[in-house]
C-alpha cells in the first residue's frame, strides 16, 4: 500500500479569517478569502520500481529517510482572493500582493501545525467593473510550497554528556546544535553523536579561546561556526537528522539544541 501525504483540505473563511502571508492578515493587503478559500495539494512520496521477470511489483529501489520513509515531492497550496474598492484601491492592493510575486513566503493560518513555506505565483486578475466607481478583482494565489508545515521553532537545553530529548513533529528535522566552548590551550574535540540510530557524530575540532565562545553546528546549512568563524569538520562527520519522538544523543560539551518542528499532514 502507498501513503500519500494529504490529499486535499478545503476550507472558507471571511475577510477576517486567520489566513495569513508573512504573518500579515490577507484584510491587511486589501484582500479577502472567496469561495472554496484556501486548498493544500497532495505531496506525493517518491518511489522508485525497477521490474524484475518473474517479480511481481518489481523490486522496491526507493530511497528512504532512517525512519523508513520516502522522501516527499513539493505541493501546492491555493489561496482564491478578491477585493473591492475603486480603481486606485483595488491597483493598490494588487501592489502589495504583487510584490510577493516570485518570493518564498510562509502561510500561516491553514493548518493547526504552523505554516507552510514556498515561492508564491500571483495568477491573472479577473477585474468585474460595477456602477459608480466601485469594483472588484480576484485572482488565485499559488504557493509552491515544502511539503512540510513547519510548527515553531523549539529550544532544548543540552548536558555534556547522555541527553534525552523529545522531538516535536511526525517527520524528521535538522537540528542546530550550539555549544559552549570554554577557555583554554590547546585543542579540544567538539563532538554530539546520535545514539538513538546508528552511533553517527559531528566532530569538530577547535582551537581553544581565550573566552568562551559558542559553537554552532547546522544541520540545515551543515556549516559550524565558532563565534561566527567558519570552522572545519571531520571528514567522518554526519549531518543526522532528528526523528520524532525521543532521541538520545551524547554531547561533549554543554549547550542547547535549537530546531524547527515538521508536520506532514
Amino acid at each position: 500500500m502507498t501513503m500519500r501525504y494529504d490529499h486535499r483540505h478545503h476550507a472558507t473563511l471571511d475577510a477576517d479569517g486567520p489566513v495569513t502571508i508573512n504573518g500579515i492578515r490577507l484584510a491587511d493587503y486589501g484582500l479577502f478569502t472567496t469561495g472554496d478559500a484556501w486548498s493544500v495539494g497532495e505531496a506525493k512520496p517518491t518511489l522508485t520500481y525497477t521490474d524484475v521477470p518473474g517479480l511481481s511489483g518489481g523490486i522496491d529501489q526507493t530511497t528512504t529517510d532512517a525512519t523508513g520513509a520516502a522522501y516527499v515531492g513539493r505541493r501546492d497550496v491555493t489561496i482564491n482572493v478578491a477585493t473591492v474598492g475603486d480603481p486606485i484601491e483595488i491597483d493598490e492592493a494588487k501592489q502589495r500582493i504583487g510584490a510577493l510575486a516570485g518570493r518564498i513566503v510562509s502561510v500561516g493560518g491553514i493548518s493547526p501545525h504552523g505554516e507552510y513555506r514556498g515561492r508564491m505565483t500571483v495568477g491573472a486578475w479577473t477585474d468585474t467593473p460595477a456602477a459608480g466607481r466601485t469594483g472588484s478583482s480576484a485572482t488565485t494565489l499559488t504557493v509552491n510550497a515544502d511539503p512540510y508545515c513547519y510548527g515553531r521553532p523549539v529550544t532544548l537545553p543540552v548536558t555534556q554528556g547522555l541527553n534525552r530529548l523529545l522531538i516535536q513533529g511526525n517527520a524528521m528535522t535538522p537540528p542546530q546544535w550550539t555549544l559552549t566552548i570554554p577557555s583554554g590551550t590547546g585543542t579540544t574535540d567538539a563532538t554530539v553523536t546520535d545514539q538513538t540510530d546508528m552511533g553517527r557524530s559531528i566532530v569538530c575540532r577547535v582551537t581553544l579561546p581565550t573566552a568562551t565562545m559558542s559553537l554552532t553546528l547546522d544541520a540545515a546549512t551543515r556549516e559550524a561556526r565558532l563565534n561566527g568563524t567558519l570552522q572545519a569538520i571531520r571528514l567522518d562527520s554526519d549531518w543526522w537528522p532528528l526523528r520524532p519522538g525521543v532521541n538520545t544523543i551524547t554531547s561533549s560539551h554543554a549547550g542547547r539544541l535549537s530546531y524547527t518542528p515538521r508536520w506532514l499532514t
